[in-house]
């Protein structure tokens, strides 16, 4: 299941690459659990990938955007599987009644069918505090249910 994935993956960068021939100016940017291998990183530097991020560090990507066009140069930045949790978590949630919030991040399961283990690292928990302070706003903001992630 995963191969057939990724090669999709690489065919929608050639195509998008095409495009890019064509209009210079444009941005290719890749990002989560296939962006936490390094042999995926390997083979996105060749295909014309600008900005490279991990599930770790989505809410980086208009900076390593911006980044990507001052610099003029290709933007990898992949925080390591085990690292911290960034809190608050940044989130961008359209107004209505239901959320959802991550508790957790990560699995140690090691299924032989999922790459999660291998891309977002072992299970790690988000402090109780941090989420009991993200629930409250969501309340204070009209939210009616939470949907708990992990």
């Amino acid at each position: 299941v995963r191969h057939s994935a990724e090669n999709k993956v690489y065919g929608k960068l050639g195509e998008i690459a095409s495009l890019k021939k064509k209009r210079p100016e444009i941005l290719i940017a890749f990002g989560g659990c296939m962006a936490q291998l390094p042999e995926v990183r390997q083979k996105l530097k060749k295909r014309g990938v600008d900005v490279v991020f991990g599930t770790h560090n989505i809410h980086e990507l208009p900076y390593l955007i911006a980044r990507a066009q001052e610099e003029r140069s290709p933007v990898f930045e992949v925080w390591e599987k085990e690292g911290r949790i960034v809190e608050p978590l940044p989130s961008c949630r359209k107004p209505g009644l239901s959320a959802f919030v991550n508790i957790m991040f990560g699995c140690n399961n090691f299924c032989s069918y999922c790459i999660v283990p291998y891309t977002r690292g072992r299970e790690r928990s988000r402090k109780a505090d941090d989420i009991i302070r993200e629930l409250e706003e969501l309340a204070a903001a009209g939210y009616k249910e939470v949907t708990l992630l992990g």
